[in-house]
């Protein structure tokens, strides 16, 4: 998606329904975008995984300033904690 996006500043993706996959894709993406200095991605279904695959992105990503990713339920809860065998 963001690959695409070349020359693109700010994106607002806010309330779209995105899940963890999203956030797979959007990581790849970030991860060779040199423009997108503003991301909004608050509101949606990341989860842990989209969470982790975006910050993994952010590691080679040197233009992103702003990133909004309220709402996502990127923490585990303490059950699927315990689940997942995390201590």
């Amino acid at each position: 998606m963001i690959l695409i996006l070349r020359g693109l500043a700010a994106l607002d993706l806010r309330g779209t329904n995105l899940g963890p996959t999203d956030g797979e894709a959007i990581g790849k993406g970030l991860a060779s975008n040199t423009t997108l200095t503003t991301l909004n991605l608050g509101r949606n279904e990341l989860g842990p995984t989209g969470g982790e695959a975006i910050v993994k992105g952010l590691a080679s990503n040197t233009a992103l300033t702003t990133l909004r990713l309220i709402g996502n339920e990127l923490l585990l809860t303490r059950g699927e904690a315990d689940g997942n065998g995390i201590a």
